[in-house]
């Protein structure tokens, strides 16, 4: 039970914040998309399913130093972006 409660509460925060963002982009006429998971790793990696070392080491590839693999999956998301004009 205790994890069926958690995976709901991790849910509403993501949706909390999905929401929460979302306004404050259309708030501020700032266009946004959203990109799903395995389309960042593909990118990355070339393989949608890539392990959090596998998206550190194509990120580190690229020249950064991630402290985490949230900002390795951070810097994925940049440049998917930048190379399909989302960015400036």
């Amino acid at each position: 039970m205790a994890v069926y409660v958690k995976c709901i509460e991790q849910q509403t925060y993501l949706t909390w914040c999905r929401a929460t963002l979302t306004a404050w982009c259309e708030h501020h006429n700032i266009p946004y998309q959203g990109v799903p998971v395995g389309t960042i790793k593909k990118h990355a990696t070339g393989k949608g399913n890539a392990s959090k070392d596998e998206m550190i080491a194509s990120v580190r590839e690229l020249g950064h130093a991630p402290i985490d693999d949230n900002e390795a999956d951070a810097l994925a998301l940049l440049h998917w972006a930048l190379e399909h004009g989302g960015a400036r």
